[in-house]
C-alpha cells in the first residue's frame, strides 16, 4: 500500500488534541487519549511497512529495527540531552536523581515502567516531570522488539498472522478491562493493556489490503463524507468531554479506538477526497507531529513548576511549534536521507551519554531505605524543596502534604472534595523507598 497524505491529518489532530490538554487542560479535558489515536495509527502504519517484505532472516529483523532507531532515536536523543541540561540548572541537586532516572529510562525504552513507579501519570506531583511524555516511546518501542516476529514467513504464513494477531489483541483487551479498576496505573503504562490498540490499528490494515485487492470499487460521495464527519466529530466530542475521572484505557475509550479505525479505513479508501478536504496546516502538523510531541512537555514542566499563567502557555506553546519546525528540519528529516560519517557519531555519543547518566546514579541523592522514616523524611526535606516558591502566609487553610504515591492519593482525594477545593494544598514529593 502507498503512502496515505491522509494519515497525515490524522496525526496533526492526535498531537494538537495531546498539546492542549498538556497548555490548556479545561480546553480539551481528555486531549491525552491523542496518544491513543497515534498508538491505533502506528499500529496501521507498522503493519503495512513490514507487509511489503517477510522477516525471514535475523538480519532483516535487526535491518527493520536499525531503520526505525535510525528515524526516530537522533529526535529523542537530541530533545533528552537537551532537557537533561536544561533542568539540571533549573532543579535543585537533590532532585538529580529524578532527572537522571527519567533521562536514562527514556533513551533505553523502559520510561513507562519508570514513571509507573513514580505515580500515577494524572497525579499532581508527577506533572512536572519533563520527560514524562516519552512513557508512550518506549510502549511503541517494546511493541517493535516482537511484532516484527509475526511476520517470519519460515513460522507464519499470512492466514496466521491475522489469527495470531487478533488473538494477542484479545489477549490485551481482556488484561486491560481486568487490570483498569484495580491497577490503574499499571495499565496506563503497561504494554500489556496498550497492545491491543497497536493491533487494531494492525488488523485494520488487513481489512483495508483485502478491500483493495479484491478489487471492490468504493465511490465518494454524500455518505462516505457523513461517516468521514460522523467520526471526526466523535473524536472531537472524546477529546472535549472525556477528563481523567473516566479510566483510560478501558471499555470506555473502546469506541474512541473503533472510531479510529474506521477513520483508517476511510482515509484509505477515499485518499485523495479526503487529503483535498483537510487543511494544509493540519498536514503539515502531521508531518513534523513526532518532533512537535517530543518539543513540547519539557516546556509544559517548565510552567508547571513554576506556575506560570494563561498567556506563558501560549507563548510557549507556540514556542513548541517552532522548536519542532527546527527539530523536524535540521535532525528528523536530514536522518531520514541515510547514513553519513557525521551522523555516525551519533550512535556511540548516545551510548556515552547513557552510560553517563547510569554510572552518575551512583554520586546522586537517591534516598536511602537503610535510615529510619523519620530521619528519612527530615534530612530529605531539608536538602530539597520541590516547589520554587514557599509557603504563603493566608487566612485560608494551608496543608503540606509531604511522601510518596500514597500521598499523592491523599491530595487527589482531597482536591476532589468539595472542601479540599477551599484549601490551598502544596506537595512535598519524595520517592518510596
Amino acid at each position: 500500500m502507498n503512502y496515505i497524505k491522509s494519515i497525515d491529518g490524522l496525526r496533526g489532530i492526535a498531537v494538537l488534541a495531546v498539546l492542549i490538554y498538556h497548555f490548556f487542560p479545561s480546553l480539551a479535558s481528555g486531549g491525552f487519549l491523542g496518544v491513543d489515536l497515534f498508538f491505533v495509527v502506528s499500529g496501521f502504519v507498522i503493519t503495512n511497512l513490514l507487509s511489503r517484505g517477510s522477516i525471514d532472516s535475523p538480519k532483516k529483523y535487526l535491518d527493520f529495527f536499525v531503520n526505525r532507531l535510525w528515524r526516530l532515536y537522533p529526535s529523542l536523543f537530541v530533545v533528552v540531552l537537551i532537557t537533561w541540561v536544561s533542568f539540571s540548572f533549573i532543579w535543585p541537586d537533590s532532585l538529580s536523581y529524578l532527572l537522571t532516572e527519567s533521562s536514562l529510562s527514556s533513551l533505553l525504552f523502559y520510561s513507562n515502567i519508570f514513571f509507573g513507579s513514580q505515580g500515577g501519570y494524572f497525579d499532581i506531583t508527577t506533572e512536572f516531570l519533563p520527560l514524562l511524555h516519552t512513557w508512550s516511546l518506549s510502549v511503541e518501542w517494546q511493541f517493535y522488539l516482537f511484532f516484527p516476529f509475526l511476520f517470519s514467513k519460515p513460522f507464519f504464513g499470512k492466514r496466521y498472522q491475522i489469527v495470531l494477531i487478533a488473538v494477542i489483541t484479545c489477549i490485551s483487551l481482556y488484561l486491560c478491562l481486568e487490570l483498569w479498576g484495580s491497577r490503574p496505573t499499571l495499565n496506563f503504562y503497561g504494554i500489556q493493556s496498550r497492545i491491543w490498540q497497536l493491533g487494531l490499528g494492525a488488523l485494520t490494515f488487513f481489512l483495508v489490503e483485502r478491500l483493495l485487492d479484491n478489487r471492490m470499487v468504493f465511490t465518494w460521495g454524500f455518505w462516505a463524507g457523513l461517516f468521514v464527519s460522523l467520526n471526526t466529530l466523535i473524536l472531537i466530542f472524546y477529546f472535549a468531554y472525556f477528563d481523567a475521572n473516566v479510566p483510560s484505557p478501558s471499555h470506555f475509550t473502546l469506541p474512541f479506538v473503533l472510531c479510529v479505525c474506521f477513520l483508517l479505513v476511510l482515509v484509505s479508501l477515499f485518499d485523495d477526497q479526503i487529503s483535498a478536504a483537510t487543511p494544509s496546516f493540519l498536514h503539515y502538523i502531521g508531518k513534523i507531529s513526532y518532533s512537535l510531541y517530543l518539543v513540547h512537555y519539557p516546556l509544559v514542566s517548565y510552567i508547571r513548576y513554576y506556575d506560570l499563567g494563561f498567556q506563558y502557555a501560549l507563548i510557549f506553546m507556540v514556542t513548541s511549534i517552532g522548536f519542532a519546525i527546527a527539530l523536524h528540519n535540521f535532525v528528523e528529516h536530514r536522518f531520514r536521507k541515510g547514513l553519513t560519517r557525521r551522523h555516525i557519531i551519533m550512535v556511540p555519543l548516545a551510548l556515552m551519554i547513557s552510560v553517563f547518566l547510569y554510572s552518575s546514579k551512583d554520586h546522586i541523592n537517591v534516598p536511602s531505605s537503610s535510615m529510619g522514616y523519620e530521619i528519612y523524611v527530615k534530612e530529605e526535606f531539608d536538602n530539597r524543596l520541590l516547589l520554587s516558591k514557599p509557603l504563603k502566609s493566608s487566612p485560608e487553610s494551608e496543608i503540606l502534604v509531604i511522601g510518596d504515591s500514597f500521598a499523592q492519593d491523599f491530595v487527589n482525594i482531597l482536591v476532589n472534595t468539595t472542601n479540599g477545593q477551599k484549601l490551598k494544598i502544596d506537595t512535598f514529593y519524595i520517592a518510596s523507598w
